[in-house]
Formats: structure tokens, C-alpha cells, sequence
């Protein structure tokens, strides 16, 4: 695996929850989206704590389901996403962003995640599927094309 960036670099987004195109976050980001495309990230998995979280597995065959998102105006995107999972570095956050390798259609990339952070609760169980649009439908309004 990849080691764990902290940077401003620009990358994709990986977003697995409430940031996929067609949830109900996603409005916040889509100015800034140019492509998107289906992908899955492999080690991690998915809890839902109120909001959905991921954390690095240590079970065989993890995998998160989500979507990688490209922009036209990275720093911009990035202050969003910041704002949006609340994530202020050098504070305790819910959320940690990190590059992290993700697999899509077009191959391995290097993407922004957002991590459960040390505010996270993360409960005993987790979503076996890996995938938030399974497990929470509801919160879907609409299908955003590719």
C-alpha cells in the first residue's frame, strides 16, 4: 500500500458517502467536477457512525465502493471538501484527509480520502457491502451521468 500523503497536491477525490455523485452532499462539490467515475478503495472499512466513516482493515478482502471525482479547480475543490467533512489540520476532527491508492476503469491512482479521524466513533460493526449507496438508498436523489 501506498504510504499516507498529507499534502495539497492536486489528486481526485474518492468519495464513498454522502460527497458520490447523485447523494445528498454532493451539490456542495459538483461546480467543481469535470469527470467522475465508479472505483473502489482496498484495506478499508466502511462504518456508519451517523455520518459514514472509514478506517484501514485489517480484515481479508476489505473493500470500500465509491466514486472518484476530478476538478477543474483543485484548490478550491480541496477548501470544500475541507469545509464540508470539517477537517482543520492540527485539530481533533472527525475526519483525517490522506492520498490513498483507489482502482477505478481507468487503473490505480493516487486519490484524497477522508479517514475517520479521532473524533469518530467507530462502532463494533461494519457495512459488510462497502458500500454506502447500498446501505443508504434513501439519501440518493438523483443519478449523475459519468
Amino acid at each position: 500500500m501506498m504510504p499516507l500523503i498529507t499534502a495539497t497536491q492536486p489528486l481526485p477525490f474518492f468519495v464513498y458517502g454522502t460527497l458520490r455523485p447523485g447523494a445528498s452532499l454532493y451539490d456542495g462539490v459538483a461546480e467543481f467536477v469535470v469527470h467522475h467515475e465508479p472505483a473502489v478503495l482496498p484495506g478499508f472499512d466502511l462504518f456508519l457512525t451517523g455520518y459514514p466513516a472509514i478506517r484501514v482493515s485489517d480484515r481479508r478482502g476489505a473493500i470500500v465502493h465509491g466514486d472518484l471525482l476530478w476538478t477543474n479547480d483543485h484548490d478550491a475543490a480541496l477548501m470544500r471538501c475541507d469545509n464540508i467533512e470539517n477537517y482543520y489540520p492540527g485539530v481533533d476532527v472527525m475526519y483525517i484527509r490522506a492520498a490513498v491508492p483507489v482502482y477505478s476503469r481507468s487503473g490505480r491512482a493516487a486519490a484524497w480520502v477522508y479517514l475517520g479521524g479521532p473524533r469518530t466513533g467507530f462502532p463494533s460493526n461494519y457495512l459488510e457491502s462497502g458500500d454506502f449507496k447500498l446501505a443508504r438508498p434513501e439519501l440518493w436523489h438523483e443519478e449523475v451521468p459519468v
